[in-house]
């Protein structure tokens, strides 16, 4: 797919207990296939957990923007950015934006796969996501990397849901290589993953 233009996402987002009940609500509508052509435009967030140690220290949120066609090779454009939140109990802020179109490695995966038929069948989406976001006051940067396969890299992976697969919810990971100092998101100046949760709903 062509990549999306920068958008300009609003770093007011929501609290982490209004993420959780807009995702809860949508997480629970019924499996759905997409269909075989055509293309629909979701909006949601993306809610990375932060962590410190083992323990986590608070999440950030941003826009998300996933632009499908279905009938693609590559049939997802993921777009992010607008992060904020609170970490330990202080508000942050970060620049910068997340894209499938800057997903590092060789093979970044993008898919939608369909199994089951009839009134069974469901749909799943895996697409890799890159890009940097850089914390307003630290300047500490992070960088999304590149891993050997899913249980390293970074990516977006979810269900379509409810009438129409209007609805896409999931889970999301980040490996992240920070630079400048340590990282908020992950607690630590050496590379390390993080995970989350996204939505995103048809317009």
């Amino acid at each position: 797919m062509s990549a999306c233009s920068t958008v300009n996402f609003d770093t007011n987002t929501t609290t982490e207990a209004q993420f959780d009940t807009v995702f809860a609500t949508n997480n629970a509508l019924t499996p759905a296939a997409v269909p075989i052509f055509g293309s629909a435009t979701y909006e949601g967030e993306i809610q990375i957990d932060t962590i410190s140690g083992t323990t986590q220290s608070g999440s950030i949120r941003g826009g998300l923007i996933m632009e499908a066609s279905f009938s693609s090779t590559d049939p997802i454009t993921a777009t992010a950015g607008g992060f904020a939140g609170t970490v330990n109990g202080q508000r942050v802020t970060y620049s910068g934006q997340l894209s499938s179109d800057d997903a590092p490695g060789l093979l970044p995966l993008n898919q939608v796969l369909t199994s089951g038929f009839g009134p069974t069948a469901a749909s799943t989406m895996f697409v890799s996501i890159g890009g940097t976001l850089r914390n307003d006051d630290t300047g500490v940067r992070n960088r999304l990397q590149a891993g050997f396969g899913p249980a390293q890299g970074s990516w977006l992976q979810g269900d379509f849901r409810g009438s129409n697969a209007r609805v896409v919810t999931g889970e999301a990971q980040f490996n992240i290589n920070p630079s400048g100092g340590v990282s908020a998101i992950t607690g630590t100046a050496n590379d390390a993953i993080v995970t989350g949760q996204f939505y995103g709903v048809a317009n």
